[in-house]
């Protein structure tokens, strides 16, 4: 059996319960072999390029793979007990690919504060939670290897299910395995396949909107949302079934260049902007948010999922009501230490659509660099 990944990066647990739930439904209750993780619609760099080393194990930094599981990320609910005691943790994805060390102490304000962690230096996956707990509190941690996160998870969830996999003689114990040559049938990108002799049944399939994807990236400036984006463009620009992060910018370079800029002038890294090799200007934004004004079919994609001043997504809590950027601004945040950003559409008081980008950098106080681009849209919009 295969397990193909797509790299989407909205799979959850309710989804991988969904898939699972299929698979349990077909006639068999023994797999003789091995159940394969095909992860070969991307090369196996796990991090975009210029990406920190210590910003791991954030989970604003996940291990990238066609097959993840909640984003390779475990949420951590603690919930407090009586004084002194250990908090209560909990846990989600459930999975026995993790091991938990509570060092908690609820309402002790001694024990420091709240944190979760995980002993990522040797590339451990024993998640830590230390601190004060004295009310309820949550946190994440990002997962070494999401694509064995994910078949270890998903064997745990077919055996729940009365299915067990027994390796063939000889073979190694392990019963799953992720591999990075396409299965015969990798053309489509499809989770299951049941194969016996020379017949193929595709199981299960399940794939998440693009809407859903972009509306991710934009509302919640969601970095692997942007990563598979970027791998999926290349699939559709190269027509490869494997690709690099590379291939996705290519096809970005080309619409750099058909937009009439040099491509040479900027730097293109990765798909999130977490990278310190990324070089554009606020020139480039604003052109591709006119190509997108320009594209009916685009622009009406894009503007839905934009965060909107004082609303919701990265806006939510600025651009308070009674300023003119309220509800006039729909635009796509973007920062990092010193490096603060802004780009979108806003709507003037002349009723005109204007695309603009600010760019501040050397900006430690990331709060001071936010009120100027408030600032800057209120007076645009007067």
């Amino acid at each position: 059996m295969y397990v193909i990944g797509g790299f989407d990066p909205e799979f959850d647990e309710e989804a991988l319960d969904s898939l699972v739930a299929a698979v349990a439904r077909f006639p068999f209750s023994v797999i003789r072999g091995k159940v394969y993780g095909d992860v070969s619609m991307k090369d196996s760099l796990y991090w975009g390029s210029g990406w920190l080393w210590d910003d791991t194990p954030y989970s604003f930094q996940p291990y990238l793979s066609p097959l993840m599981l909640n984003k390779g990320v475990v949420t951590v609910i603690a919930t407090p007990g009586e004084r002194g005691d250990s908090a209560h943790l909990e846990c989600t994805p459930v999975s026995s690919y993790y091991t938990l060390t509570n060092k908690t102490r609820s309402r002790t304000p001694s024990a420091g504060r709240f944190r979760v962690g995980r002993d990522w230096l040797v590339n451990g996956n024993n998640i830590i939670v230390t601190g004060s707990v004295d009310a309820r509190r949550t946190g994440t941690v990002n997962i070494f290897s999401s694509q064995d996160f994910f078949m270890h998870t998903f064997m745990e969830r077919l055996q729940a299910r009365g299915i067990r996999c027994i390796p063939t003689a000889g073979a190694e114990s392990e019963a799953f395995e992720t591999v990075v040559k396409p299965s015969a049938v990798a053309s489509s990108y499809l989770f299951g396949e049941f194969r016996r002799d020379s017949l193929s049944v595709r199981m299960a399939f399940y794939e998440t909107p693009v809407q859903d994807v972009v509306k991710q990236i934009m509302k919640e400036s969601d970095n692997l949302n942007a990563e598979a984006m970027l791998c999926r463009l290349g699939v559709q620009s190269s027509g490869k079934k494997r690709v690099s992060a590379e291939d996705g910018l290519s096809a970005v370079r080309m619409l750099i260049k058909k937009l009439g800029h040099n491509p040479d002038r900027y730097n293109l890294a990765d798909g999130c902007g977490l990278s310190n090799y990324n070089y554009i200007s606020p020139e480039l934004l604003v052109s591709f948010l006119r190509y997108a004004y320009s594209r009916t079919d685009v622009f009406r994609k894009l503007y839905k999922a934009l965060p909107i001043g004082g609303v919701d997504g990265t806006l939510g809590f600025r651009m308070k009501k009674g300023t003119p950027s309220h509800r006039n601004v729909h635009a796509k945040t973007g920062s990092f230490t010193a490096v603060n950003c802004l780009a979108g559409y806003l709507k003037a008081r002349n009723g005109h659509e204007i695309a603009f980008a600010v760019m501040n950098q050397n900006a430690l106080s990331g709060r001071e660099a936010r009120a100027f681009q408030d600032a800057v849209c209120d007076e645009v919009i007067r």
